[in-house]
Formats: C-alpha cells, sequence, structure tokens
C-alpha cells in the first residue's frame, strides 16, 4: 500500500540493516496500480515490519531501500490506483489455503454449519494473524483443523474452531503431531512461523514429517504452503513439497469470492470473529520483536 502525509512519511529504513526509522517530509501524489492514499488514525505492525529492517532485502526478495514499512492500516482512503486493499495476515491465509498454486482446499461456505470435507489440515501458528485467519477459513470450508500454540493460546485456537492443538515447544510435537493426524487424510499444511530465519528449520521438518506420514485426498500433493522463505531441499523428505505463499493482490476472481462473499456474511452472523503518533510506529515493531502473542498492537495517528 502507498501511504502519504503532508508533513510526515512513514518508518522508512534509509539504508543498511536495522536503521533507525526516518520521518522525512513526503509530498502528496496520486496512488498508481494496486497502491492507494490511505489518511490513517490507526497504524498496525506486523511481525515482518521488524523482520524488514534486521533482515533487509538478502531475505525479503525485490525490497529496496530506502523502502517503506508498513503493511496494515486502518483509516479513511483518499485516492486509489486500479487496486484491491485486503489485510496481509487475511489476505496471506486466503492465498495459502484456497489458490491452486498452494493447499486448493474448497472454498468456505456462507452456509452454517458448513459441510464437511473429511480431511484435516494442520495450521502451524494459531495464534499468529496468519494462523488465527486460516483456522476460521478452513473451518468454515469444511476441514477439520489440527494447530500448535503455546499452552497460554490453547483456548484461543480452540475458540477459533481447531479440533485439538499442541504445545509447538513440546520436544514431542513431531510425534504428537503424526499421531493425531494418524486414520485421517490432509491436503497439507500451512507452515507458519515467525520471522526469524533459526526457527524455520524445524518448523519446517515437523510440518513436512507430518504432511509425509499422512495419506492425502486422491489427486492431491503432499504440499506445505510457506509464509517463510522457500525451504532447502534438505529440510523436505522425498515427496513433499514447499512453497512460499506470495502476495493475493492479482488473484482478483478469489479475493472478490472469499472478500466480497464470505467474509461480509460471517463478520455480520459473527462466525468470524498500543500507542499514538507515528512516532510510536518503532516502539509497536520493537514489541512485535521482542513477542507478542495472540494480540494484535495498533498505533492511533
Amino acid at each position: 500500500m502507498y501511504r502519504s502525509s503532508q508533513k510526515h512519511g512513514p518508518a522508512t529504513p534509509p539504508h543498511g540493516r536495522q536503521p533507525p526509522p526516518r520521518r522525512p517530509a513526503s509530498p502528496l501524489s496520486h496512488p498508481g496500480p494496486q497502491r492507494d492514499r490511505n489518511q490513517s488514525p490507526r497504524r498496525r505492525p506486523q511481525p515482518c515490519d521488524w523482520a524488514m529492517q534486521m533482515l533487509g532485502p538478502p531475505f525479503f526478495r525485490g525490497l529496496t531501500l530506502p523502502c517503506v514499512i508498513g503493511e496494515d492500516v486502518a483509516g479513511e482512503v483518499t485516492a486509489v490506483g486500479p487496486a484491491a486493499v485486503m489485510p496481509l495476515g487475511l489476505s496471506t491465509a486466503v492465498k495459502a489455503l484456497f489458490h491452486k498454486d498452494y493447499l486448493h482446499l474448497a472454498l468456505p461456505s456462507t452456509t452454517a454449519p458448513s459441510p464437511k470435507t473429511n480431511q484435516t489440515v494442520l495450521i502451524w501458528g494459531a495464534s499468529t494473524s496468519v494462523g488465527s485467519n486460516a483456522i476460521q477459513l478452513a473451518v468454515a470450508a469444511g476441514y477439520e483443523v489440527i494447530t500448535t500454540a503455546s499452552p497460554a493460546n490453547f483456548p484461543l485456537a480452540l475458540r477459533l474452531g481447531a479440533a485439538r492443538v499442541f504445545d509447538y515447544n513440546s520436544p514431542t510435537v513431531t510425534a504428537d503431531l503424526i499421531d493425531a493426524f494418524r486414520g485421517k487424510t490432509t491436503p497439507g499444511a500451512l507452515c507458519n512461523s515467525g520471522p526469524v530465519p533459526g526457527s524455520h528449520p524445524a518448523v519446517i521438518a515437523a510440518c513436512a514429517a507430518v504432511v509425509a506420514a499422512t495419506p492425502t485426498a486422491p489427486g492431491s500433493a503432499k504440499f506445505l504452503a510457506l509464509t517463510m522463505a522457500t525451504p532447502a531441499a534438505e529440510y523436505l523428505p522425498e515427496g513433499v513439497e514447499g512453497k512460499f505463499v506470495e502476495p493475493l493482490e492479482d488473484n482478483e476472481e478469489l479475493a472478490a469470492t472469499v472478500f466480497g462473499g464470505y467474509i461480509p456474511v460471517a463478520l455480520a452472523d459473527g462466525r468470524f470473529v498500543v500507542g499514538h503518533g507515528l512516532g510510536a510506529v518503532q516502539g509497536g515493531i520493537d514489541l512485535l520483536k521482542a513477542g507478542v502473542s495472540a494480540r494484535k498492537l495498533v498505533v492511533t495517528l
């Protein structure tokens, strides 16, 4: 998204890694394709915001510095280019679950209760933005969901609709998940971890082991949709594929079906259920880096 203010611009790394944010003067201009201009009283930091500052272009393909950091805002759209603007966590979950290049699940139903598919999907990371949205969407589409979280967030995962939840820090979590999937079929897993690369190999290996050990539905591949960088081959057992979830913005038909069909109905019937000013944005990013679980930070502007 494009954001601008007549007085101040957003947190902008000038160059290099881990720079302090800069708020230079930023003139108003008309947004181009896939952009909007948002007069925003709310700014919602995402985990990828601090990861962009820390990891920079080597990790985030296509990122150039200086850049505008910020994925989610809420406010009044004052100008648009030819674009559709969607919340990052929800749009990522939609792409991972329903796009034909990823898990390709059946689309969520506007009827309640949802028709059952008799398949079980693994969603790693229930308390994340992507994970919490993905659980609700998968359940709405008729899938049983098994997920992971810290014990403090087990009640949240169950409220979102998960059938079972396991502690991702448990030394037996992989074996426990494989046992939980025994006798089931699966379309694959949403492999969804934080932005710190050091945590990725173990998460990828655990998800891959579960998918490798579980029968798939006819015509389905053993597949991981990844919200982290595409894994090196050594993390995946033979026969399991993995792919990084690209942005949903160019998939107008899928976006229209979910955002224009299911989401308004689910919000209406209740199924789909920290600072002020630009100077507080960096504080929100730092809080995310320190660790925030099952909460969203909002910066008022």
